[in-house]
């Protein structure tokens, strides 16, 4: 391909690379890897080829905590890791004009982001208790396992009691949260578990969902209605 473009220099003006490894990758040294495969890459171009590299776009992938007990990406440890790839003499030379690129919009906007539904009614076959919310995946289409999810896992959540269950404290109750659409992969948790009955009214909080959520959705299906939104700005001092 290099070649190519040494050829064709003419009509074709190579301006960069552009690296994508992942999604939601939580370990601060494997995107760091990454992201020296990307520099190295374009380091060899420039050596090499003698082509300019004007910009690197390294790509995002930097992971959020959608579910519980997972270990959350060390920014820390990651700044100083690219810190020394960085530092290297070989990459100053190129990097001096170079523009580096990353895109880490999942990570800055997810958790600023919270999706709510009300309960409706409640329902059971033989095996589950569901819960039926007056939202569903045309609204959060990745809490219903889109976005290329392989394992089911439940988003971190809570239940909004309008009334407090004698019950509380003393018991779990296990309950599967389930949309309005007539799809059966409009289920949005399996099997939480409560410490109290989820009854109508009773307010499910889905935390994690600044991104990829409404605007990622279908949120058209069978002319269903989107959702309210609420924004909550703050000042900072």
């Amino acid at each position: 391909m290099i070649h190519y473009l040494k050829n064709h220099e003419s009509h074709l003006h190579f301006t960069g690379l552009h690296a994508h490894a992942g999604s939601q990758v939580l370990d601060a040294e494997s995107i760091a890897a990454y992201m020296k495969m990307a520099l190295e890459q374009a380091n060899e171009i420039y050596q090499k080829w003698q082509l300019p590299v004007e910009k690197i776009n390294i790509g995002g992938g930097w992971g959020v905590n959608y579910f519980p007990n997972q270990k959350k990406l060390n920014l820390d440890h990651l700044a100083d890791i690219l810190m020394l790839i960085l530092s290297q003499q070989r990459f100053r030379s190129m990097l001096g004009k170079t523009r580096l690129i990353i895109e880490p919009g999942r990570y800055l906007i997810a958790e600023i982001g919270i999706y709510a539904a009300k309960v409706l009614y409640r329902k059971k076959n033989s095996d589950r208790e569901f819960a039926i919310v007056d939202g569903g995946m045309h609204h959060n289409y990745v809490l219903a396992g889109g976005m290329g999810q392989v394992i089911r896992r439940n988003f971190e959540m809570d239940i909004l009691h309008q009334k407090k269950s004698l019950e509380m404290q003393r018991s779990r109750f296990k309950i599967t949260i389930a949309g309005k659409l007539c799809t059966p992969q409009d289920i949005l948790a399996v099997d939480y578990e409560s410490q109290a009955e989820a009854l109508p009214g009773d307010i499910v909080v889905f935390f994690n969902c600044g991104a990829y959520g409404l605007t990622a959705s279908p949120n058209s299906f069978l002319s269903h209605n989107k959702p309210g939104e609420i924004f909550i700005s703050k000042k900072l001092v």
